[in-house]
């Protein structure tokens, strides 16, 4: 819900902010967000969205370029948070980071990532992974400046990434 509207509250957000009309998005418009901690603690943006009580496999997406800090870290995980798939990407040489690379915990299984250059600077980011029988699957974002998982600490305690058109695709 609300893929390019990351004020919305369909996104839940921990220690951060995000301003919108941040720069040209992929698309052409002027609509791409500035992602920015508030604190060097573990900062996230997050939305979880209702799925079937089966085994699936989803793809979560976000565009990306690199602001103040030159990783994204990209999450899914179930309800309860006893699975999980996680990266994290350099977003400044389009490359994935090995340290984390697409690890798993739990029950999550077929984890896989790709990044692939886009327009205006941007990576298209994908973490995808087959899920657990859990009714809710969990996508979570954030920016950093030292390489870090998702809920990791930054150096940086206003590190910002630039971010457009996230999605959560089932199959």
């Amino acid at each position: 819900l609300q893929s390019d509207a990351f004020n919305n509250v369909a996104w839940t957000k921990t220690s951060c902010t995000v301003t919108g009309s941040a720069g040209t998005s992929p698309d052409g418009t002027n609509d791409s967000w500035t992602w920015q901690r508030s604190g060097t603690l573990g900062a996230y943006a997050f939305q979880g969205v209702g799925k079937p009580p089966s085994t699936l496999a989803y793809t979560f997406s976000i565009y990306a370029k690199a602001g103040t800090g030159n990783f994204l870290a990209l999450d899914l995980t179930d309800s309860i948070h006893s699975s999980r798939a996680q990266v994290t990407f350099n977003i400044s040489n389009g490359s994935i980071s090995i340290l984390p690379g697409p690890t798993g915990a739990g029950a999550f299984t077929g984890i896989a990532a790709t990044i692939t250059p886009s327009t205006n600077g941007f990576y298209r980011c994908t973490l995808t992974a087959v899920t657990t029988t859990d009714t809710q699957v969990v996508a979570t974002y954030s920016g950093n400046s030292n390489n870090v998982a998702f809920d990791g600490t930054d150096t940086l305690a206003n590190t910002t990434i630039i971010v457009f058109g996230a999605q959560l695709e089932p199959g």
